[in-house]
């Protein structure tokens, strides 16, 4: 649970380096009242419509990642999550940087 939580977190701040804003100051976010639900819906389907063409593919899929990452890992136990984090996350975004 922990690892899926710091997980949703770091994409909360992925998406906020790349849009140079706090995900609070987004439009979507100024609805009320909005379940922790309705916060990931949003900034999943923010990143699946403009963050590839913003900052590339390899960064909007580490980012999608993190915010589905309780889903994509809810079957496995801790050391198994931290492998699919350091996979779907770390080295994509890894890759990403030394790509010229």
């Amino acid at each position: 649970m922990k690892v899926a939580a710091d997980s949703s977190r770091k994409g909360v701040l992925f998406i906020e380096i790349a849009y140079w804003k706090l995900a609070t100051r987004f439009d979507e976010m100024k609805a009320q009242p909005l379940s922790p639900w309705d916060v990931k819906a949003s900034l999943v389907a923010r990143t699946a419509k403009n963050l590839a063409h913003m900052m590339g593919q390899s960064y909007a899929n580490a980012v999608e990642a993190c915010l589905r990452f309780k889903e994509l890992t809810e079957e496995l136990n801790e050391y198994d999550k931290h492998k699919v984090f350091e996979l779907k996350v770390l080295t994509v975004l890894k890759r990403a940087t030394t790509t010229t």
